[in-house]
């Protein structure tokens, strides 16, 4: 069974899972407000992903896991509690994320503060590795362009009494 990250709909991994399925019986977990799964629980938490994961486990049969960033996490989590898992893959768990996230959390505040939302929403965007992977790609300055570009269109449509 694989497991996306935080911002992954399991159609995301649809060629990995045809690879995979040359040789094994491959499920894709859609988790919980992604995808075709159903919406995030009001006490949602890592308990809540790892009955998912073994609700599924059951009805399938499936013994591996492979999880990807937050769903490595749940991977691990679900294999320490669950004796019929025999193999786990854990690629890139956000150990240590922690650390950064703080950072990128001060950095936008400081953005923010400054009067300046196009770069906080960069340094989110980038620092916390959310959205499209290829909007990490885009050099930082030109992203933060392209936003206050959009922002100005934006605006003008408005009458200035409407104006958000």
């Amino acid at each position: 069974m694989i497991i996306p990250g935080p911002m992954e709909p399991a159609a995301d991994f649809e060629d990995l899972a045809t690879a995979l399925g040359e040789h094994h019986t491959v499920h894709v977990l859609d988790r919980r407000g992604r995808g075709d799964s159903g919406p995030l629980k009001p006490d949602h938490s890592l308990r809540t992903e790892v009955e998912d994961v073994e609700a599924v486990l059951k009805a399938t049969g499936a013994r591996h896991l492979l999880g990807v960033s937050t769903g490595a996490l749940i991977a691990l989590e679900t294999a320490l509690h669950t004796p019929d898992v025999t193999k786990v893959i854990a690629y890139e768990p956000p150990i240590g994320a922690h650390k950064r996230k703080a950072k990128v959390i001060a950095r936008f505040e400081r953005e923010i503060a400054a009067g300046e939302p196009e770069a906080a929403a960069v340094t989110l965007v980038k620092g916390l590795e959310i959205g499209p992977r290829a909007l990490r790609w885009i050099p930082r300055t030109l992203f933060t362009a392209v936003l206050r570009k959009s922002d100005d269109e934006e605006s003008r449509k408005w009458p200035r009494s409407c104006r958000p």
